[in-house]
């Protein structure tokens, strides 16, 4: 087993948990294999110093607007791009907050970046090199899918 795979059942429980507090929908993992499509949102989050690596958690547009709407109380009609890049990014921060403390002391995060995937060749592979682990997981729910990557970099 890989290092990076110690921290799959983590990453799982508390996105699960994440999402579930905000949408009070649960998220299960899925044998899926993922493909990213233009509309879907993305963002990452660099983890740095003592660990390095990129944690990246992609959705389908649905599951963002769902979340977002949820979040800031507002109608789907209403939310603006920033707004759903803002909480996606939120989320993120979340998750890989609650990650960091399972790291090694000294693991600072940068500030989540979010984006729209633009098209099939917008895979997101440019900000990961130099990576040499990635472990990936797919949940499922009634608000849609997502995909959390861990990366660990050299």
């Amino acid at each position: 087993m890989s290092a990076i795979d110690v921290y799959r059942d983590e990453q799982i429980t508390v996105a699960q948990q994440t999402i579930y507090q905000v949408s009070d929908t649960f998220m299960l993992p899925v044998e899926e294999r993922w493909s990213s499509r233009t509309g879907n949102i993305r963002s990452e989050i660099h983890f740095v110093h003592r660990w390095t690596g990129v944690f990246r958690l992609e959705c389908t547009r649905s599951l963002a607007m769902s979340l977002t709407s949820l979040m800031l109380s507002l109608d789907a009609g209403e939310l603006s791009e920033e707004d759903i890049a803002d909480v996606m990014g939120e989320i993120l921060n979340t998750i890989a907050g609650n990650l960091k403390c399972l790291l090694p002391g000294e693991t600072d995060l940068s500030v989540p970046v979010t984006s729209i995937v633009s098209g099939p060749e917008d895979c997101g592979c440019d900000r990961t090199v130099g990576c040499t682990e990635q472990s990936d997981i797919v949940l499922e729910g009634d608000l849609g899918m997502l995909r959390l990557s861990l990366m660990h970099c050299n």
